[in-house]
């Protein structure tokens, strides 16, 4: 069957934006046994629909994947195993396998922690790109220097954490670097292939290098790179009044 998800959530609201609309096919099994549940199926949602103080948005075309819900009826506490989710957007693909997340609601407010063991970068700054085009979640510096920087490579073993249950959302993410590259961006060099670790927030955060064999470029001052045979170390950032500090 065909339903408007709207239809039966509770409002969902985050920086002023709240869903709108979303259209949903599922194919549902549930299993209820001694207040335990599992809900298990597939579910197809499109036209994915956003409203601000200007109306309508669509962020996303279609959203295909398969789940298992599992939890207690007298807990707060569900978890979601979700072996393949696919965000579909102007013809490209995001693709999210063997997600697993652990949701918590408490009053109306949410915490939500995951593991992911993989993913494509590229397929995530571009799918972030257009997102920001219709809901301009992302600030601009921050836009500017994601468009800018051109990311490539795969985060793996990622652990993720946002927390709405205060008066200010909380993120983190936390992620092994595999085979990244990144493209000039103000005083900050272009780097061939970056291995390492990540811990990202939307105010700060560090990235640890691990590297053999790779290029580095600082595009501002030199006209070619530089070959290096290994590096170690560790570049942290801040974002503070508007200014990005690295």
């Amino acid at each position: 069957p065909q339903v408007q998800l709207t239809d039966f959530l509770p409002e969902l609201k985050f920086q002023g934006l709240r869903l709108g609309s979303a259209g949903l096919r599922a194919e549902l099994w549930l299993d209820y046994q001694n207040e335990n549940f599992n809900l298990v199926g597939n579910i197809e949602a499109h036209e994915i629909e956003l409203i601000d103080t200007e109306g309508h948005k669509e962020i996303v075309q279609r959203i295909d994947t398969t789940f298992k819900l599992s939890g207690h009826a007298e807990q707060d506490e569900v978890q979601l195993f979700l072996p393949d989710l696919s965000l579909i957007q102007d013809g490209e693909v995001l693709e999210f396998l063997d997600l697993n997340l652990i949701v918590e609601m408490m009053d109306g407010q949410y915490v939500v922690a995951g593991n992911l063991p993989s993913l494509d970068l590229g397929s995530l700054s571009s799918t972030l790109i257009r997102l920001n085009e219709n809901i301009n979640v992302i600030p601009e510096r921050g836009m500017t220097a994601l468009v800018a920087m051109n990311l490539k490579g795969h985060f793996e073993e990622i652990i993720l954490y946002f927390d709405n249950s205060g008066d200010k959302p909380e993120m983190k993410l936390t992620s092994s670097i595999v085979g990244a590259s990144i493209e000039a961006y103000l005083g900050a060099p272009a780097i061939s292939a970056l291995n390492g670790f990540v811990s990202l927030h939307p105010e700060r955060g560090y990235v640890d290098i691990n590297n053999s064999a790779f290029d580095l470029h600082f595009a501002s001052m030199f006209p070619t790179s530089w070959p290096f045979d290994s590096t170690r170390g560790r570049v942290n950032y801040r974002l503070a009044d508007g200014v990005f500090h690295l």
